[in-house]
């Protein structure tokens, strides 16, 4: 077999193996409205996987941290990133303890993790580089502009109640938003296992 069909194979294969993560998690959705009738609230199997998918894809880049020391503090950086982000998703269970505490939270780690980078400038930068040369940050990218940009912007109810006017619901509204949101969580896992994977056979 020559090296070029190897290599369409091997794309060919990745891109079903996607297809088939993101249609099996987007499933998840359909659930919730077709099945659970509940809207896509703050408790629902959407919501949850979002945060499983965000905090396995942090835990990833820890992970990381702890494997390859002469990375560990750029992997740190992208590892509280996803954990920052996981704390606002969370922000319904911070609001048992306080409303709004999860604030404090998300700052703390932020601290912690732009602290340890300043002072392993080296290390954070060899990190953040090797990250970036990966094939994962171009899925990684479009991933946090699905979640950070795109699905805020799909989900501004301005734009639903111009749509459908007097048959505005706040349930369509969700959908869209926590479908999307979902998606570019489901991205952000699988560039953080393939930049794992590609790690691993270094």
């Amino acid at each position: 077999m020559s090296s070029d069909l190897y290599t369409i194979l091997r794309a060919l294969k990745q891109f079903v193996l996607c297809a088939v993560a993101v249609a099996l998690v987007s499933t998840l959705l359909f659930i919730d409205i077709i099945w659970l009738h509940n809207a896509v609230k703050e408790v629902s199997l959407t919501e949850i996987a979002q945060e499983t998918l965000l905090g396995l894809s942090a835990l990833i880049f820890f992970r990381l941290a702890q494997r390859h020391p002469q990375w560990r503090y750029g992997f740190v950086l992208l590892g509280g990133f996803l954990l920052t982000m996981l704390i606002r998703e969370l922000d319904g269970v911070f609001d048992l303890i306080v409303h709004g505490c999860w604030v404090y939270f998300a700052l703390l780690v932020t601290v912690l993790c732009l602290l340890g980078a300043a002072r392993n400038m080296a290390s954070t930068l060899s990190g953040l580089a090797c990250f970036v040369r990966s094939r994962s940050y171009g899925i990684m990218l479009c991933a946090l502009l699905c979640i950070l940009l795109f699905s805020r912007l799909m989900g501004m109810h301005q734009i639903w109640e111009n749509v459908l006017l007097d048959g505005y619901v706040r349930t369509a509204k969700n959908v869209v938003e926590e479908g999307t949101e979902l998606f570019g969580y489901t991205l952000c896992f699988i560039a953080s296992l393939q930049f794992m994977r590609a790690l691993a056979r270094r």
